[in-house]
């Protein structure tokens, strides 16, 4: 009888454990669900930042190669307002070279003008990229935070 109640009572402890353990080991399959969840809203995330990037850094070239060309126009522009300058100083202020000297400053006005713009519209674009990066830096150490936390997890488990 004595043998047959600590019998009894190892058994009583045994589905106890194992009771604890069933519990503990759902509880670790519920939080690696979890976490593969989060991983891959991540990783849906990292994709879609990616791609942000990329077509950011096209805008990004678009506005560059855009930004050159006016560049060259306004240079072009200033050769040829350098050049109705030593025009009107050599010759008489004709009417007809004045108004083209003015409608030469003009153009150059509207061409810094849109220089600018195009030069405000780059740096946004830039801004935008470098903020996305960071975005997508920390996007990388939470997947590598969550895979080492599911490793430990399916240690855990496993055990």
């Amino acid at each position: 009888k004595k043998d047959l109640k600590t019998s009894m009572k190892v058994i009583s402890k045994i589905e106890a454990n194992e009771a604890k353990l069933k519990a503990t080991l759902d509880e670790g399959q519920k939080s690696y669900e979890a976490s593969i969840i989060i991983i891959d809203s991540l990783k849906s995330d990292n994709n879609e930042l990616i791609e942000s990037l990329d077509e950011l850094k096209k805008k990004k070239s678009i506005v560059e190669e855009k930004l050159t060309a006016q560049m060259k126009k306004n240079d072009d522009l200033r050769n040829d307002i350098k050049k109705a300058t030593k025009m009107m100083s050599k010759a008489s202020y004709d009417k007809g070279l004045k108004e083209e000297l003015e409608e030469a400053q003009k153009s150059n006005l509207v061409l810094n003008s849109s220089i600018a713009a195009l030069t405000e519209t780059n740096t946004k674009l830039t801004k935008e990229v470098d903020e996305l990066k960071k975005g997508n830096s920390t996007l990388k150490k939470d997947l590598v935070s969550a895979t080492k936390l599911m490793a430990a997890m399916q240690k855990k488990a496993q055990r």
